[in-house]
């Protein structure tokens, strides 16, 4: 689609528009706001499909400038937006190949730390800090307001008095653990927007990349063996081993939570479930951790057991969710 003058200068405006209430509203909701900025790479990735890479680029750079102009500094938000931004843009540039949707999630994570961590490094050459040292200080930071919320929350104080005496030891382990963090945050951001913009792309007639039914997905099998190599090496006495397998753990939960969310999918589309009561049942399982690691464990345990009975010629299964 072809824009010029006032035509562009609108359609520009209004994907400002739409990306900045998202950010305004994952910034001023509490507790459930940050839900909003998963849903950050949905227009880039729209305006990408529908005007081309060049306009998206164009409105990618012109929220970054508005946004830095805004805060009249360079800092975390200004670079949480920009992986997000970027996020957008790759899957665009990516949907136009033929790329497997496993090819497609490993390229535009391995795009998007990598561009993180050189984001990170010029800062820390400017800024004369280490990449290290600047997310320890943003993990120590996002903490204290961690308590800070529990408090006006009305949380017991000798319960927001325990959290304040493990800060330290929180922030350890977080830190040791920002590998995994980092991998499982952008697979989840980017596989939240491959759902919502597979039928919202079909309604606009806009192209989508076509990776089949994803309620049929599934892990490669080998992606067992490392998850057990890990799950060993957390008995092996040595604390830089535990740290590496837990990194790896976390990571495979990630994608056993696709595959098990995949298999849920698949069921509820089988019992022909009213939408309003799926909808009802997906809030439940990302609200409720037990239900979290349940699906976590359907989805490894489906390599074995194949819960959807893949392969047989006699189920077709249901359409994607």
């Amino acid at each position: 689609v072809m824009l010029t003058g006032n035509g562009k200068f609108q359609m520009l405006a209004g994907g400002v528009a739409i990306i900045g209430v998202l950010l305004a509203l994952s910034v001023f909701i509490p507790i459930v706001g940050f839900a909003f900025a998963l849903f950050i790479p949905l227009p880039v990735l729209f305006y990408h499909q529908k005007f081309g890479r060049k306009t998206a680029f164009v409105l990618v750079a012109l929220v970054a400038a508005l946004l830095t102009m805004a805060l009249g500094r360079v800092g975390a938000d200004l670079f949480f937006l920009a992986l997000l931004l970027l996020i957008g843009l790759v899957m665009g540039d990516l949907f136009d190949r033929s790329l497997s949707l496993e090819q497609t999630f490993l390229l535009v994570c391995g795009i998007t730390i990598g561009a993180g961590l050189l984001l990170l490094a010029a800062y820390g050459v400017i800024t004369g800090n280490t990449v290290v040292a600047m997310v320890n200080r943003y993990i120590a930071l996002n903490l204290q307001m961690s308590v800070q919320i529990y408090e006006q929350l009305g949380v017991s104080a000798e319960s927001v008095a325990l959290i304040r005496e493990s800060l330290d030891k929180l922030q350890y382990v977080f830190l040791r653990l920002t590998p995994a963090l980092a991998f499982s945050s952008v697979l989840f951001v980017t596989w939240t927007t491959l759902l919502v913009a597979r039928p919202l792309f079909s309604v606009a007639g806009l192209p989508v990349a076509e990776f089949g039914r994803l309620n049929r997905w599934q892990a490669p099998e080998m992606l067992a063996w490392p998850v057990i190599a890990c799950g060993v090496a957390l008995m092996i006495p040595s604390q830089s081993v535990k740290l590496v397998a837990i990194n790896g753990l976390l990571t495979a939960a990630m994608i056993f939570f696709f595959q098990g969310m995949g298999v849920i999918a698949y069921m509820f589309e089988k019992k022909a479930l009213p939408r309003a009561l799926r909808g009802i049942l997906y809030g439940m399982v990302f609200v409720q951790q037990l239900l979290i690691l349940l699906v976590i464990m359907v989805g490894f345990f489906d390599i074995w057991i194949n819960w959807r009975r893949l392969g047989n010629s006699g189920d077709d299964g249901g359409a994607a969710e």
